[in-house]
């Protein structure tokens, strides 16, 4: 295959730059299985604050969306690449494509994260030159909406520190106080969507007195949650001078914001002999921290529906029903909500049965080496 020349626009935030969202996951995944590979990629950084980096990419950081015209044109007339690769949400991928006026291929990667999806997005969409895809669940969705030329987007798995040796995992759970722990980890951001209040409620009916529910959020997003507040109406007391809450009966909740993926990686590590991972949104397009946590060998309890359900089938999980659902007013899109009692069923065989809990880590782990980054790169460049 000839060197092709790519520019990706999409977030992009080095690890030493804080909180990682899975756009950025995915954007690092990509450009450095693109250039293992002999190619030449750029990346047009959303969020990057030009912290240094020692990425073998270059990484330009975006002004914002006013200037998108400008700038992207400014990066595409001056080096002429093969493609430009946008990985965002649909809606603003229809800003990049305009901006782009057609001077070159334009290949959109992107999640799908509820159905029905709205006909005029997939409308859209049609005009793109490429479209992949997060998951089978979101291409069987643009599909239905017409959009026949839909593909699947094989992402790859950020991996961190790596799977920790037991002895390490000990040594860090010692370090941080969770010696004989059972950590529940949820890891997403502070919107609707991600049902942080039925966790908390949940979690605090549930949980048994020697459990601690790790929060990998960010609590200053202006369109979620007041999550102090709905932690102390759940029972949890504040520690002074701490982002943790306890109750009554020894269980606690620990906040913490501003990871990178390896910091992820940690506690995925910590949680994994004695914890698990929980994924109860209302929908999701992807949800990188399940395939992340399935590498390590960490057991995932997730509602079933959306790609949540298509990762975790098979038994590569503990899924649950969902208790209901209603439509999103904006886009009609269907939103899953938990029941107590489904939702603590799973999480209750996940904490006491043993054998499950390794027969299913083992089923995800060998699910999860089964994704690298070149398939990855190999179904962008077989788009170009």
């Amino acid at each position: 295959m000839p060197k092709r020349k790519i520019l990706i626009f999409s977030e992009m935030r080095p690890a030493r730059q804080g909180w990682a969202g899975g756009y950025s996951a995915v954007t690092h995944g990509l450009a450095l299985a693109l250039h293992e590979a002999g190619h030449e990629v750029k990346v047009l950084a959303m969020s990057y604050d030009k912290t240094p980096h020692d990425e073998p990419f270059a990484i330009i950081p975006f002004l914002d969306f006013n200037y998108t015209e400008v700038q992207l044109n400014d990066i595409v007339d001056g080096w002429w690449p093969d493609a430009v690769v946008a990985a965002m949400d649909l809606p603003m991928q229809m800003e990049v494509f305009k901006a782009l006026k057609g001077k070159r291929k334009y290949i959109a990667v992107y999640p799908i994260e509820g159905e029905p999806v709205v006909t005029r997005w997939a409308e859209q969409a049609s005009l793109f030159d490429s479209n992949l895809i997060l998951s089978h669940f979101g291409v069987k969705a643009m599909k239905t909406a017409g959009l026949r030329r839909a593909k699947y987007f094989p992402c790859g798995i950020t991996r961190g520190t790596g799977r920790a040796e037991p002895a390490q995992v000990q040594e860090f759970r010692k370090l941080i106080q969770l010696e004989d722990k059972y950590v529940v980890v949820k890891v997403a951001d502070n919107h609707a969507r991600k049902n942080w209040a039925h966790t908390i409620e949940f979690w605090s009916r549930w949980s048994p007195p020697d459990t601690v529910l790790y929060m990998v959020t960010r609590p200053d997003n202006p369109w979620g949650w007041n999550l102090d507040d709905l932690l102390e109406e759940n029972g949890g007391q504040p520690v002074k001078g701490t982002k943790t809450w306890r109750w009554k009966d020894g269980k606690e909740v620990r906040m913490v914001s501003d990871l990178g993926r390896s910091d992820l990686s940690w506690i995925y590590n910590f949680a994994r002999e004695r914890g698990c991972l929980l994924q109860d949104s209302g929908n999701e397009g992807l949800c990188l921290p399940i395939l992340e946590a399935m590498w390590v060998g960490l057991p995932v309890v997730g509602m079933n529906h959306t790609a949540i359900g298509e990762l975790l089938a098979e038994d590569r999980g503990f899924l649950f029903e969902p208790g209901y659902m209603f439509r999103d007013i904006f886009g009609n899109v269907k939103r899953y909500h938990p029941a107590y009692e489904t939702w603590a069923a799973a999480m209750t065989q996940a904490y006491t049965d043993q054998t499950e809990r390794t027969r299913r880590a083992t089923l995800a782990q060998q699910f999860a080496d089964a994704r690298p980054w070149a398939a990855a790169a190999d179904a962008v460049l077989a788009e170009i």
